[in-house]
């Protein structure tokens, strides 16, 4: 998994838990034989997210998603 600039194994029966609001990106990247995992929060209907790979903003409630580059 990556938690900002930094990488970190993860196996079988790992935890990861992140806290709302820390506006640290994090995400996984299977191995060889692949990754499953199980996802929860809160699902709130305003979130707004910003995913960095791919410059984007998802707003949950109305169910958009636009580059974040049209929105200044």
């Amino acid at each position: 998994m990556t938690l900002g600039e930094e990488g970190a194994a993860v196996r079988r029966g790992s935890v990861v838990s992140r806290p709302a609001g820390t506006r640290v990106p994090h995400s996984f990247e299977a191995g060889a034989d692949g990754l499953e995992y199980l996802a929860y929060g809160t699902r709130d209907p305003n979130d707004v997210v910003y995913y960095p790979r791919t410059d984007e903003v998802r707003f949950r409630g109305v169910g958009v998603t636009m580059p974040a580059g049209k929105l200044g």
